[in-house]
């Protein structure tokens, strides 16, 4: 696979084999913590069929709330820094 990407410099082609493993493993950890999740929220809370939604639904909610945050901050010309550290706290406040 990297083989067929000759135009890549040796520091990208690093950065690409890292990421593939990267890859694989956050895949494997979003499916258990998802898993996971689910019973809980089934067998400890007895959870309704809208709060299992949300549950599955807000990790695909977030990506596709990233476009829209990613060309606000570009559109600003905030640090993207600081922008990073206002949606941790804001993440953080939900965990509250």
């Amino acid at each position: 696979m990297i083989a067929s990407l000759p135009s890549l410099t040796p520091a990208a082609r690093t950065t690409f084999r890292a990421e593939l493993v990267r890859a694989v493993a956050t895949g494997a950890i979003e499916t258990a913590l998802t898993t996971f999740a689910i019973l809980i929220a089934v067998r400890v809370f007895d959870s309704s069929a809208i709060v299992k939604s949300l549950l599955l639904g807000c990790p695909a909610i977030g990506l596709l709330g990233s476009l829209w945050i990613v060309r606000l901050v570009g559109r600003r010309g905030w640090l993207t820094s600081r922008a990073a550290a206002v949606l941790y706290l804001i993440s953080a406040a939900g965990f509250g």
